[in-house]
């Protein structure tokens, strides 16, 4: 057809082809094949398993009720929508707003800038090539991809699992268990609340845990991490990182690179590593290790254990009754205010 055609199937399975004008296709009951043509289409495949496809132009698609596949073809499409039922919705090319709707779907943005949104089950969202601005599993379990290009994405409610891709991405984990990963580029990972893993991989970037006892590996890169509320597990890795442990009894490792790592609030455990770290415990009795390298160990308040390690170190220990230990090198020990205990090797220790 040539013309804007409006056309209703009926009650059984039909087959529908749009054509070349702008139309209107109704399904209504029974499994429909349902297909746009050219032109900017709506396209509503009512009850039953349908299989909608827009073609080329700026459509609109509702799958209904039923297990629904939805093809958006070329174009900006302004609403793929799978109603009730377990869908699998595919925007193809160009930049395409993608909703689930209840049940388990699967939701692939294709080429383009897109918007997915799982809404209620389990789903599956996959951004694919282009920005995707906003990634919304919603409500459940949901699995989240983003591709290449900068996306954004929220697991929502329910433990999420949100994979970040190429390109510099904002993870959002919002309640639930979740698990982020960054991959490449410079990320953004904020887990919220739950007992969260997250994982920076390549890339500088920010790492914050939120609530809940966490895991956190900032990995390649000079990264930031915050542990927020909870008893966490934070892993600087390989450059300059800053690992903050925040409320919580933590425990922080700085691994290789010129780290800082402060325990805040909580009897903390930091582990310096390689290379030249500053290690601050905070408040409450805390465990310093510098590891190898020239370190600065700043017990704080609270009765702490301060450990030197190789090389030339300088350990404080501030208030409370403190233990402090030189090991080797040629260190600097200050116990602070209270009793403490200053231990090392006379020949390479100085005392203050």
């Amino acid at each position: 057809y040539s013309g804007d055609d409006n056309v209703h199937g009926g009650s059984g399975g039909d087959t529908i082809s749009g054509g070349t004008g702008q139309d209107t296709l109704f399904g209504d009951d029974g499994n429909d094949a349902i297909s746009g043509g050219e032109g900017h289409d709506y396209l509503a495949g009512g009850d039953g398993n349908d299989t909608l496809k827009g073609n080329s132009g700026t459509d609109a698609i509702e799958g209904g009720s039923g297990a629904d596949l939805i093809h958006g073809g070329d174009g900006n499409d302004s609403w793929l929508s799978g109603g009730s039922g377990a869908d699998q919705i595919l925007g193809e090319a160009g930049d395409d707003v993608l909703s689930g709707g209840s049940e388990d779907d699967h939701l692939q943005g294709g080429i383009g800038n897109d918007v997915l949104m799982g809404d209620e089950g389990n789903d599956t969202l996959i951004g694919g090539d282009g920005d995707d601005y906003w990634m919304d599993g919603g409500v459940g379990n949901d699995h989240i991809e983003g591709g290449d290009g900068h996306d954004i994405a929220t697991g929502g409610a329910g433990a999420d699992i949100v994979i970040g891709g190429d390109g510099n991405d904002t993870l959002l984990g919002d309640g639930g268990n979740d698990q982020l990963f960054g991959n490449a580029g410079s990320d953004i990972l904020d887990g919220g609340d739950g007992d969260d893993t997250l994982q920076g991989e390549t890339g500088h970037d920010i790492l914050k845990g939120g609530l809940g006892h966490d895991i956190i590996d900032a990995g390649e890169g000079a990264d930031y991490v915050e542990g927020g509320g909870g008893d966490d597990q934070i892993t600087g890795g390989a450059d300059d990182d800053s690992l903050l442990g925040e409320a919580g009894n933590d425990v922080v490792t700085g691994g290789t690179g010129h780290d800082f790592l402060a325990g805040g609030t909580g009897s903390d455990t930091l582990k310096g590593g390689a290379d030249n770290d500053t290690l601050d415990g905070g408040e409450d009795n805390d465990i310093l290790e510098g590891g190898d390298g020239y370190d600065i160990l700043l017990g704080g308040d609270g009765d702490d254990q301060l450990s030197g390690g190789d090389q030339e170190d300088v350990l404080k220990g501030g208030d409370g009754k403190d233990i402090l230990e030189g090991n080797d090198g040629h260190d600097v020990l200050e116990g602070g205010a209270n009793q403490d205990l200053l231990q090392g090797i006379v020949s390479n220790l100085s005392l203050q």
